[in-house]
């Protein structure tokens, strides 16, 4: 019999990567391969005057652009939490972005 604490890691597990596929989908849908989120979500709460952001999602390289305000590092979409995943996929679905690059067709 699996353990109740397996069988939740493995949902979890599986949930997150469906939300990846789903911002993966959303954005190529849309002719981009990498999205500017407008006010995209906080990914490291630093002070009360300063905080990291989730500046862009780039789908070529499953990744989330962290803009800490003074320059720009690349996290792995496997990496986010589920919080910040859906908060991101939640901006997608709102319209809340402008598409920084385009699919070349």
């Amino acid at each position: 019999m699996i353990k109740s604490s397996t069988f939740y890691k493995n949902d979890l597990a599986n949930m997150r990567l469906n939300i990846i596929s789903s911002i993966d989908e959303l954005i190529t849908v849309g002719k981009a391969l990498e999205i500017d989120i407008n006010d995209g979500p906080i990914f490291q709460y630093v002070d009360d005057q300063f905080s990291e952001v989730v500046g862009r999602i780039n789908t070529e390289r499953m990744v989330a652009i962290i803009d800490s305000g003074s320059n720009m590092y690349d996290v792995p979409l496997v990496d986010l939490s589920t919080d910040l995943l859906l908060d991101i996929l939640e901006s997608i679905e709102r319209g809340d972005y402008e598409v920084f690059e385009s699919i070349e067709e």
